[in-house]
């Protein structure tokens, strides 16, 4: 019989993930009044004019979802609830998408292995990809950026704030993962880092429960 504590802290995870809904989309500022065509600029690469650091963090977002993908690749195809609808949502919804997919699941369930093309987010050659965007853009981002400019924007504009608030959720199903895969979560605590240290050096199996 499953011990009642993973309920309590799924319940927890649950309150988060709605406390980080409720503040990004309530109280986020302003909509900025070219917002559709300032997103379609960053999404086409015209920049001028624009941080350093706000680009990298736009373009994060859209690493973000396959880096969690990798990460949880020995749950993608899990019954009764693949992960692998929720990582393809988080690319439009960002990290929010991917919360509730972990919340459904059960820690008692089994775990099927992941099968190919799906154990393919796992292997070296997209580790490799993600960890070159990751670490490249986020050392141009910190470097280029002109300082202060970054965190205006996280405060006057609604859409840098939402993605403030994803990148919060990003972080909080990271360490989720950790320990639906018995790992050790502290690596977590490193926001991005954290998970591609993970997939480098701690790529244990899964922790699989035995059946009833």
């Amino acid at each position: 019989m499953e011990s009642p504590e993973p309920r309590v802290q799924r319940l927890g995870y649950l309150l988060v993930w709605s406390a980080l809904m409720a503040v990004s989309f309530t109280a986020a500022p302003p909509t900025r009044p070219d917002q559709t065509e300032w997103v379609l600029r960053l999404l086409t690469g015209d920049w001028a004019g624009e941080d350093a650091l706000v680009i990298a963090h736009f373009m994060l977002m859209g690493i973000w979802p396959w880096l969690i993908g990798a990460q949880a690749a020995p749950l993608l195809s899990a019954r009764p609830l693949p992960l692998w609808p929720f990582v393809l949502l988080a690319n439009a919804l960002g990290a929010f998408a991917l919360l509730p997919g972990l919340f459904l699941r059960s820690y008692s369930q089994r775990r099927q292995p992941s099968s190919a093309p799906l154990s393919l987010l796992a292997g070296r050659g997209v580790v490799s990809l993600l960890t070159l965007a990751t670490l490249s853009l986020g050392a141009w981002g910190l470097f280029a950026t002109e300082p202060g400019v970054w965190w205006h924007a996280t405060r006057t504009e609604a859409f840098m704030f939402i993605m403030g608030f994803d990148f919060l959720a990003f972080w909080l199903t990271s360490m989720l993962l950790q320990r639906e895969l018995g790992r050790d979560w502290r690596w977590a605590l490193l926001p991005m880092v954290g998970p591609l240290l993970d997939l480098w050096f701690l790529r244990s199996e899964p922790r699989v429960k035995p059946s009833p």
